[in-house]
């Protein structure tokens, strides 16, 4: 959960910073993917990350 609000943070203040993708602050950003997204880099690279940084 933490690597999908961060990774989502840190997209959304990216587009918003570079506004290539012509983002506002109206439209919500999607939660799904990147939910999806730390699942699977917790699957594959959890217990690496858990253990560099637990």
């Amino acid at each position: 959960m933490l690597i999908a609000a961060v990774s989502g943070a840190a997209f959304g203040i990216a587009a918003t910073w570079r506004k290539r993708m012509r983002m506002r602050f109206e439209e919500p950003l999607p939660f799904g993917p990147f939910l999806a997204a730390g699942g699977a880099i917790t699957l594959f690279v959890g217990t690496p990350l858990y253990a560099l940084f637990g």
